[in-house]
């Protein structure tokens, strides 16, 4: 993406009159919430922006992003690559009524129309909702302290505690 310099905020009242479109990228570093998911804050997020009125005359913020994150594999607790990216349609509203009479197509952000817009905020609450709840490396991992004894027991590699259930494999055997 280009170098540029990109807006902190944008004027509610002006930027959807002028049907201004905002490209660019962002750090990772730069959104908090969004990097207590991540095992690292490295990369950054590459976003489009178009801003508008619909015929319906709903400020309508029609956007894309895409990012390769780390997050943790649930599988072996160890960070794993993952690739987001997602495209939205946010309608600008005022109150939950509002929201509640928004078609189907159009996700609610709510802000009063004589404000500030952050984009750092869209771009942040869109990372989070696009990150998948559990990720795992795209090949099998195990993780080391669930590995299995080389007889095919599942026995612990850190140390071979005698299995409680022992008892119960002598009595299931015939007499």
């Amino acid at each position: 993406m280009a170098d540029t310099r990109i807006p902190d905020y944008v004027d509610a009242r002006k930027i959807f009159a002028q049907a201004a479109e905002i490209a660019g990228s962002m750090p990772i570093a730069g959104f908090e919430r969004f990097r207590q998911q991540l095992t690292s804050a490295r990369g950054e997020v590459n976003f489009t922006l178009a801003f508008g009125i619909d015929g319906e005359y709903r400020r309508v913020i029609s956007g894309s992003i895409d990012a390769n994150v780390d997050v943790l594999c649930q599988r072996c607790l160890e960070p794993v690559a993952v690739d987001l990216a997602d495209s939205f349609t946010l309608a600008l509203v005022e109150s939950e009524e509002q929201a509640a009479r928004l078609p189907a197509n159009l996700d609610p952000w709510m802000a009063p129309a004589d404000t500030r817009l952050l984009l750092a905020d869209i771009l942040e609450e869109q990372l989070i909702l696009c990150t998948p709840i559990v990720s795992y490396h795209p090949v099998d991992c195990t993780p080391a302290h669930k590995a299995s004894a080389p007889d095919g027991s599942n026995e612990t590699t850190q140390g071979s505690k005698p299995n409680p259930f022992a008892v119960l494999r002598d009595l299931k055997k015939p007499d």
